[in-house]
């Protein structure tokens, strides 16, 4: 019923694609963008974790201990938290099936927000392009459906 979408290009390539199929209009939430890495961005993570030890030991092992220059895991989650609350206060308390095009490490942590775990364990999370995730609202809790589905891009060339 709704579709919402980080603004960054990668992400709306994919939200476009969704309206077309469904109709629906992509609204864009900034709290959905993907984790800043600040200094680290376009570096790999083998070569930051070789590189610069200490500060990438603190970034896994402490939620709140932000990239050189960016976001720390805690900072992500209550981005997304701000985005999730949006989002409920735009359905008007009606039953909806809502559609969020994201980010790797911001899905990871977004799931962690939905299932109540603590957000360090989104590192536990495997998170592949073009993945689809469901999460169903079950009473009092969400529960998830599915996780990391990448059965819509078997025979794809780049999948």
């Amino acid at each position: 019923t709704r579709l919402y979408s980080s603004p960054l290009e990668r992400a709306m390539t994919t939200a476009r694609a969704i309206a077309g199929a469904t109709g629906l209009p992509i609204h864009v939430l900034d709290e959905l963008k993907e984790m800043s890495y600040g200094g680290w961005e376009g570096r790999s993570f083998l070569e930051v974790r070789r590189d610069e030890q200490e500060a990438f030991r603190r970034w896994i092992d402490d939620p709140d201990s932000p990239c050189p220059g960016g976001e720390s895991h805690n900072d992500v989650r209550r981005r997304i938290e701000r985005a999730f609350a949006a989002m409920r206060e735009q359905t008007n308390g009606q039953p909806s099936r809502v559609v969020a095009v994201m980010h790797g490490t911001a899905i990871r942590i977004a799931a962690t927000i939905l299932l109540n775990v603590p957000v360090l364990a989104a590192r536990h999370l495997a998170q592949d392009n073009a993945s689809i995730s469901v999460f169903d609202w079950r009473g009092e809790r969400y529960v998830m459906k599915v996780w990391n589905d990448t059965t819509h891009c078997e025979g794809s060339e780049g999948a």
